[in-house]
This record gives C-alpha cells, sequence and structure tokens, in this order.
C-alpha cells in the first residue's frame, strides 16, 4: 500500500498540471456557466449546461489522470527498468483503480451542490461514472497493447471529440459514447449505462492480463 501511494505520488508530482486541470474545470468553469446560464437564461438551461460540460469535459479529463501515471510505466525511458524491479504478477491496474475512485469523488461534492438546485441529477453521476470507467479502462487497453500512451491518448481523445461533435447525429448514436447534449431517457440507466461499466470492469482485467503476462513476456 505505502508503495502504491509512493507510485501515486510520483505521477501526481511529475504531471501536476494533469492533474489539476479537471479539478479547475469542474470547481471554477462548471460554476461559473452553471451561473451565468442562470442569470442569463433560466434554470432548466443552466442545468442543461451543468449536464452538457459533466459528459463532455469531465470525463474526458479523467484521462489525464490516468496519462500522468501510466506515461511513468510506459512511455518514459525507465519503463523497462521499472517493471524488471516490480513484483511479477504485478500490474497497474491497483493503481488505476484507486485513481478512477479519486476521480469520481473528486466530483461529488459538485453533485452534492448541484443537488440542490437540479432535481434527480444524482442519476446523471451514475450515468457519468459507467461512462468514465469505460473510456478510461479502453484507454489503458490501448496503452498496454500499442506500447505507447501518446499513441493511446490520441485515439481516446480524437474519438472522444468525435463523440460531442456529433452527439445529435441519430445515425451515429450507437456507437458514440459521449451524449452530452441530452439527459437520461428512463430505463437508459440499466440498459446501456450498466453495460458500459461492465464492460469497463472487463477491460480492466484484460488490461491487467495483457500487462501482466504479454508485456512482460517480451
Amino acid at each position: 500500500m505505502i508503495l502504491r501511494l509512493q507510485r501515486l505520488y510520483i505521477a501526481m508530482h511529475t504531471g501536476r498540471l494533469l492533474f489539476f486541470v479537471p479539478i479547475i474545470i469542474l470547481y471554477v468553469l462548471m460554476p461559473v456557466a452553471c451561473i451565468s446560464t442562470f442569470h442569463s437564461a433560466n434554470l432548466n438551461e443552466s442545468r442543461s449546461m451543468f449536464i452538457y460540460i459533466l459528459h463532455s469535459l469531465v470525463p474526458v479529463l479523467s484521462l489525464l489522470w490516468m496519462l500522468a501515471h501510466l506515461q511513468i510505466w510506459i512511455d518514459s525511458d525507465g519503463s523497462e527498468a521499472l517493471y524488471a524491479n516490480r513484483q511479477r504478477g504485478k500490474g497497474n491496474v491497483p493503481d488505476l483503480l484507486v485513481l478512477l475512485g479519486a476521480y469520481l469523488a473528486m466530483t461529488l461534492p459538485g453533485f452534492a451542490i448541484a443537488s440542490h438546485y437540479y432535481r434527480g441529477i444524482w442519476l446523471e453521476w451514475l450515468r457519468f461514472a459507467s461512462v468514465v470507467t469505460l473510456l478510461t479502462s479502453a484507454f489503458y487497453v490501448l496503452s498496454i497493447t500499442m506500447r505507447s500512451v501518446a499513441m493511446a491518448s490520441l485515439i481516446t481523445f480524437t474519438y472522444s471529440f468525435i463523440s460531442v461533435l456529433y452527439t445529435r447525429e441519430a445515425s451515429l448514436s450507437h456507437i458514440l459514447l459521449l451524449k452530452p447534449h441530452r439527459e437520461l431517457i428512463p430505463g437508459e440507466l440499466t440498459e446501456n449505462y450498466l453495460p458500459f461499466f461492465l464492460i469497463g470492469c472487463f477491460l480492466f482485467f484484460l488490461g491487467h492480463l495483457l500487462e501482466t503476462r504479454l508485456y512482460r513476456a517480451t
């Protein structure tokens, strides 16, 4: 546990800007945008702004925390030495799950405040958590299989950008993960987003197998 905290501290120290950007977006940009929309329009428009930022910028920025950690183990000059000194069978999944849990927990105070103004907003948090789990696990698997955090970042950020840009295209809705332009449809949480969460869990498991068995074997 101490070694894990030390590794996470190193990641935070070397990529401190990557860790602070999501916090600034969530607790500075997002409140300012929502309050400004409320004063210029109404509460419903403010709620729409909250949901749009929540399901566009905030999930994508979760990748920055994963990137800060994985680039040390995959893209750095000393990555091979780090793996050589790590116990066999130990991968990055426990560290990534800690980061994922911390990122989701980081959003809770913002949701607690928003829940006083926006009714039923906690369902959107469950949707958000499912999307972030799938997005970060896919990023992890790509980083391991391609052996490049930079290439995985390019693919994942490009997909996320396209997902937000073409979110209103009905013909693409089945392949676009981010849908910030609308709220949850009744029944969608269990039909779509619960499977997303389960797929994300499977991808973390798959990435762990690839990292601990295939990645180190070559």
